[in-house]
């Protein structure tokens, strides 16, 4: 067994006093991440201590790391005197005489000082130290690093590409994407934590490696932005996001139908009720719309209506399976300018407005302001950053709620079973008792059959009543989510109110129904034009018909919240990405048989698919070479040497043109001894020899090898040689 027992280890320290830069480098770079890290926390003397006592620590803990003392005693020591820092900066700023002496600032200043420098002194002689005694502490280093540069860009996540502002100040004042500067700090960082990670002997290897690095940092911003930039993902929980629908529908299709109009994400028939409402990624921008024109609505919101749900399937309402209701939503993205014919005509309490819109994620199908007459394909001013972008002719409200009264809530053209549609309600009793206290308490005995009086009525006392909360008890294990909330403790967010309000109006034969997309404040317009959609204005509301109008929103707003008031949207933001998508040049140009063109875009995914699926299959492929061999022991002779021969090339041991099997293991042996073993057993089979081993003895030099190169060889280079998908084609 001595033939395959390892070499005693070589020790380290040779190398780093050889390579006197590396340890330096190593302080500079780790004293500047902390700076980094505790620029927001503490002032100048804190970030001058904190760089001096993270460099000084970084030496102190590789001195410490040769010495005698032991792993435990060494932490406790740094934990004593981490505890003594922090006493001492307590006794700058307590009631002593040093405050008076000194003066308020400068013992504010000696308090962080100390504080900072003996933290972070302590700290890191206890990680340098545990780190070259156990190499693979140093990832911590590397999160150190990693963690600093994170820290100076942390503002643009969510989609916030403009942020930090220092950097996208500077990035656009000379005409740079502030996306392509992030992508390059980056790099930076992940060159400069792998830095950390390599402690080479050989001083030539290094930079070898660092050109490797830096090699692949350029590769994966080229990567990037040639297929584009991550996405914010913003939350989906009324199913407004979800895969794009091509193909214009002038109505909701039928569940069920060829359409696959499914259950699937972000296109569901339903609104769910949640016990609470998740709210992450609520800053995340989705959309970008451009308003070209000067338009104030009535309600003092904007409403983007991607879909309705107008059917009562007995517990809930749900999206129309009829062909000849909701006929004033799109279906599908166009191919070319399509029209609605159940837009309303332009007259007095109607205007036309046009606007562009860039989806920044994915959408079922288009939303698009109060009701859409005209809707056509815009070009993309950047593909790289918006999904699509397309164009709406709306015919936008302009008439005040109180010249809206005195008419009738429904349309002369509908028929008896459309009319049913629109008020079929719960057929539980305390809606309508309810109901009528509302408007018996709200309205003058004039008003108590008007429809929209009847929902502004009901719109008052909801907003009196009401407490929103995105956590509630009224989810979908209920009976009767409605019910519950109406009729309990009316805490919840907008799909319960927007039942609630749409089951009483309907028990007084109103003609109501639930719509969902996204609404915005007046008071969020950005530079006069642009409106910034983020995924926490995902909404549902109450709409109640008015003949002559149409469909009017009459939505809730509780003024009871046990939710903190959300921020106004970033103005810095809104307004670079609305510059961005004034840049299209217009409509697109229709094509022949109405089916979009193949563009780039679809090449660089399918290539992307490729390379995945290229990628998946290397993989498997690599994992079978490693498990054949326990699994076909009949062929150990040749699975178990593969698999040897695998984990060599791995690590660099590759078989050159023209050697012979026997010279390679002759070569191989300072490193792997046991594979000339298993090289002598495998030939013996493969040539015929009546002595042939065991299966066992094969599979057990092949653990050998592997046993042998987990002990010789680094640990990050075994690491490598696992991530690349191409070395099974050197293995021969």
């Amino acid at each position: 067994m001595t033939l395959f027992s390892p070499p005693p280890p070589t020790p380290r320290h040779g190398a780093w006093r050889a390579l006197p830069w590396a340890l330096a480098g190593r302080a500079a770079l780790l004293g500047v991440s902390v700076v980094l890290l505790l620029w927001p926390l503490t002032r100048a003397s804190g970030l001058l201590a904190a760089f001096c006592g993270t460099a000084v620590g970084v030496v102190l803990g590789e001195r410490a790391a040769a010495s005698r003392l032991r792993t435990p005693a060494l932490l406790a020591l740094c934990a004593l005197l981490g505890l003594a820092a922090t006493g001492a900066a307590s006794l700058a700023t307590g009631p002593s005489a040093l405050p008076l002496a000194l003066g308020a600032h400068r013992a504010l200043a000696l308090s962080e000082a100390v504080l900072w420098c003996g933290l972070t002194l302590a700290g890191f002689v206890a990680l340098r130290a545990s780190a070259r005694r156990l190499p693979a502490l140093a990832v911590l280093e590397a999160g150190v690093v990693a963690a600093g540069f994170a820290a100076v860009v942390a503002g643009h996540r969510d989609g916030m590409v403009h942020r930090p502002l220092a950097l996208s100040n500077w990035a656009w004042a000379r005409g740079i994407d502030p996306v392509s500067v992030l992508l390059v700090l980056g790099g930076i960082a992940g060159l400069l934590a792998a830095a950390l990670l390599l402690n080479e002997p050989r001083r030539r290897r290094a930079p070898l490696h660092l050109a490797g690095f830096l090699l692949l940092a350029a590769a994966l911003v080229f990567v990037v932005r040639v297929t584009g930039t991550p996405r914010a993902q913003a939350g989906s929980e009324l199913g407004l996001q979800g895969k794009p629908k091509q193909g214009w529908e002038p109505k909701p299709e039928r569940p069920g139908s060829g359409g696959g109009n499914g259950a699937r994400r972000g296109d569901r028939d339903d609104l769910p009720f949640k016990s609470e409402y998740q709210q992450s990624g609520a800053d995340a921008p989705v959309a970008v719309l451009l308003l070209h024109g000067e338009y104030a609505p009535p309600s003092g919101a904007f409403y983007l209506r991607q879909t309705a749900f107008s059917q009562f399937n007995g517990r809930r309402l749900v999206r129309a399976t009829r062909d000849d209701v909701d006929t004033d939503l799109i279906g599908g993205f166009p191919a070319r300018r399509e029209k609605l014919a159940a837009a309303p005509p332009l007259s007095d309490q109607r205007t036309s407005l046009r606007t562009t819109i860039g989806l920044l994620a994915d959408h079922p199908v288009p939303f698009a302001l109060d009701a859409p007459a005209a809707v056509w394909p815009a070009q993309n001013p950047d593909p790289k950053r918006f999904r699509l972008a397309y164009g709406v002719e709306s015919r936008v409200l302009t008439l005040p709620y109180d010249r809206m009264l005195s008419r009738a809530a429904r349309a002369p053209g509908w028929s008896e079973a459309q009319w049913r549609h629109y008020t079929a309600a719960p057929s539980d009793p305390r809606y309508r008792e309810l109901a009528d206290q509302i408007v018996a308490g709200g309205l003058r005995a004039e008003w108590s059959l008007d429809p929209l009086a009847q929902a502004i009525a009901v719109k008052m006392w909801l907003d009196k009543e009401g407490i929103y909360s995105r956590r509630s008890r009224h989810d979908d294990d209920q009976p009767d989510p409605v019910a519950s909330f109406l009729f309990g403790d009316k805490t919840g967010y907008c799909v319960h109110f927007a039942h609630a309000a749409t089951f009483l109006l309907r028990s007084r034969g109103v003609a109501t129904r639930v719509a969902a997309g996204y609404a915005l404040s007046e008071s969020d317009r950005g530079s006069g034009s642009t409106l910034l959609v983020r995924g926490g204005d995902a909404h549902a509301w109450p709409e109640v018909f008015v003949e002559g109008v149409g469909w009017v929103v009459v939505d809730i707003t509780p003024e009871r919240s046990l939710d903190p008031p959300r921020d106004s949207p970033d103005p810095g933001l809104q307004r670079m990405l609305g510059q961005s998508l004034r840049e299209t040049e217009g409509e697109l140009k229709e094509a022949e048989d109405g089916a979009p063109s193949f563009t780039w875009d679809d090449f660089v995914r399918g290539l992307r698919a490729l390379l995945v699926a290229a990628l998946l299959f290397a993989y498997a492929v690599k994992l079978w070479r490693a498990l054949a061999p326990r699994l076909r022991a009949a062929q150990a002779w040749r699975l178990a040497y593969r698999e040897a021969l695998d984990r060599l090339a791995e690590v660099g041991l590759r078989r050159a043109t023209g050697e012979t099997r026997e010279s390679f293991a002759q070569r191989v042996m300072p490193t792997a001894p046991a594979f000339t073993e298993l090289t002598r057993g495998h030939l013996a089979t493969a040539l015929g020899s009546r002595e042939r081993p065991p299966a066992a003895a094969l599979l057990g030099a092949s653990h050998a090898v592997r046993a042998a190169l987990r002990q010789r060889v680094p640990r990050w280079r075994r690491w490598l040689g696992w991530l690349d998908p191409t070395s099974t084609l050197f293995a021969r």
